[in-house]
């Protein structure tokens, strides 16, 4: 009995095994046809990027297939995924400055400046960005700066600049740069 009871766990053991590495081959195959796609779109120009635009490459609506982030600091962001064999667009933005992604915390940011420096984070829902929370500062009294940070549909807290840093530490992130030959070599490689 004890046989039988160890053979059958082993039996489910390599079953599962085999079905775990059988999904993170699909998964893998899905990244590479993706890259293959979204590099072929950017060497002809159907996705338009130089090397002024930055970049990021994550998983950004969970579907587990690595999605093209394109965010054109002096105009709008675009967010690629691969579908069904080809190349869409899930989703378009006009951020104040630019638009990032955070793959670790599965979060965009947007960063900005003017009378003080700002960050958005939002999540990424049926095809759109929703607002989490907020860093930002403000001058108060002509020349103090006060650092606050504001959850979405909550009234904003002031906060230390020291516990400020720690949060854009924690969350914020800049989009990669690169020659256009550089992404395309990339892509080609996921």
């Amino acid at each position: 009995m004890r046989l039988a009871k160890r053979i059958t766990s082993i039996t489910l053991l390599l079953v599962m095994g085999a079905i775990l590495i059988s999904s993170v081959s699909q998964a893998v195959s899905k990244n590479r046809k993706a890259g293959q796609a979204y590099a072929s779109a950017v060497e002809n120009e159907t996705i338009r990027y130089n090397k002024n635009m930055g970049y990021r490459i994550a998983d950004m609506d969970g579907d587990g297939v690595k999605d093209l982030l394109i965010s054109n600091p002096a105009g709008k962001a675009y967010v690629y995924s691969y579908k069904k064999g080809a190349v869409k667009t899930i989703l378009e933005y006009l951020p104040e400055y630019d638009l990032c992604y955070n793959a670790k915390k599965k979060l965009f940011v947007e960063n900005g400046e003017g009378d003080g420096a700002w960050h958005i984070f939002y999540k990424y829902k049926n095809g759109k960005l929703v607002e989490k929370f907020r860093l930002f500062t403000e001058y108060a009294n002509g020349s103090d700066l006060v650092y606050k940070y504001r959850k979405a549909g909550e009234e904003a807290e002031e906060m230390t600049k020291d516990e400020f840093m720690k949060m854009v530490e924690k969350y914020c992130v800049e989009n990669l740069q690169s020659s256009r030959i550089k992404l395309i070599n990339t892509l080609r490689k996921l």
